[in-house]
């Protein structure tokens, strides 16, 4: 299955959430997809991290790593490598709910939408458990009639 869709991680002095950013990405199931990791030179042992998964891992991803401005100009330079049509940024630390998530966001990009939005969930770590502490939901209502302004 061939996909035009590219994930961003932008990450700077993560060293301790780096990798299960990358693991929730590199488990993505049943969809191709291009992965790019932007690293701020960071000056902690995120690179090293990075690096050494890379190495172990059998799943290539694309791995930058220069001095950036701030956040922006770290995702403006990923941008400027991705391939893919759809964009989507996955920042360091965060990882997806399921190993089909990029999969099901697939499926509804062969609809033809112009729009596609999704929940947050945040959780947090409680007794070694994952415990969901808010769920940030905002429904898009239906736009008709939206008139092109140029």
């Amino acid at each position: 299955m061939k996909s035009n869709i590219s994930i961003i991680t932008v990450v700077k002095n993560d060293e301790n959430n780096i990798i299960k950013t990358i693991k929730s990405t590199l488990n993505q199931k049943k969809c191709q997809f291009e992965y790019i990791v932007c690293d701020g030179d960071s000056k902690d042992l995120t690179s090293k991290k990075i690096i050494n998964y890379k190495k172990k891992n059998s799943k290539k991803f694309i791995y930058i790593r220069s001095k950036d401005k701030n956040l922006y100009d770290g995702i403006n330079k990923a941008i400027k490598k991705a391939k893919g049509e759809y964009i989507f940024l996955l920042h360091s630390g965060d990882i997806f709910k399921s190993n089909l998530t990029i999969y099901g966001i697939y499926k509804q990009l062969n609809n033809k939408l112009d729009l596609l939005s999704g929940n947050l969930a945040y959780f947090k770590i409680s007794k070694g458990k994952r415990l969901i502490s808010r769920v940030w939901r905002h429904p898009i209502k239906k736009i008709d009639n939206v008139s092109n302004p140029n």
